[in-house]
């Protein structure tokens, strides 16, 4: 079998997934993500919420539209053509609840995530992405252990792939109201669309050397 109909069998079992209903930890599978072969970039986020549990579309609710925001000032053409070039899910495929104030999502429960972990592993072996864009906390600690947004947001980590860590784009989230912030989002996205212009190059410089038969981030 090769990579891309590895990938869609993968894809068609994990939307059927419906291991942390039975074992009581969510009380409705709605396994979200979004993607397709050869993505370049692949963004990690931590669990979809409830108009993604609704459109079954990763980042479909306001912190989408504000993510969307980031990756055009980051240098995608438009939010399809991120979307275009971009693998999206999350350490928790299914949506994990409302918390008892109801005014925000319940964090992943530890089980939910492990028990998705494997989808996630799969999906990187298979694709091999260029970029790691790390949505959040809990995301940014999956792959580089704990530590403050401050230490991580503006700057790379790894070569293959290259890692950009991200604040969550949630509009419960304080973290960018601090100027300093708001300027490490700034610098972030800034090797965001660096990154992207480069592979972009590179495409193209494939395509001449072939003949033009290369399909190029455009």
């Amino acid at each position: 079998m090769n990579g891309r109909a590895a990938l869609l069998l993968h894809q068609s079992e994990c939307r059927a997934c419906h291991v942390c209903v039975d074992e009581g930890i969510i009380p409705e599978a709605t396994p979200t993500f979004e993607g397709r072969w050869g993505a370049p970039f692949f963004l990690v986020g931590q669990a979809p919420g409830p108009v993604e549990r609704e459109s079954r579309r990763p980042f479909s609710g306001r912190a989408g539209k504000e993510l969307d925001r980031w990756m055009v000032q980051a240098g995608f053409e438009s939010p399809e053509d991120f979307r275009r070039l971009t693998y999206i899910a999350a350490l928790m495929r299914c949506f994990p609840g409302r918390n008892q104030a109801g005014n925000g999502d319940l964090k992943p429960p530890p089980a939910a995530v492990a028990n998705c972990t494997h989808w996630l592993e799969l999906e990187l072996r298979l694709l091999k992405p260029k970029v790691l864009i790390l949505v959040g906390q809990l995301a940014i600690a999956r792959f580089l252990g704990p530590g403050r947004l401050e230490d991580r947001v503006g700057h790379r980590f790894g070569e293959r792939p290259v890692m950009v860590p991200l604040p969550h784009p949630s509009g419960q989230s304080r973290w960018l109201n601090d100027p300093a912030n708001r300027a490490r989002l700034s610098v972030a996205l800034t090797l965001v669309g660096q990154l992207r212009s480069g592979l972009a190059l590179a495409q193209r410089r494939r395509s001449n050397s072939d003949g033009g038969t290369a399909t190029a981030p455009r």
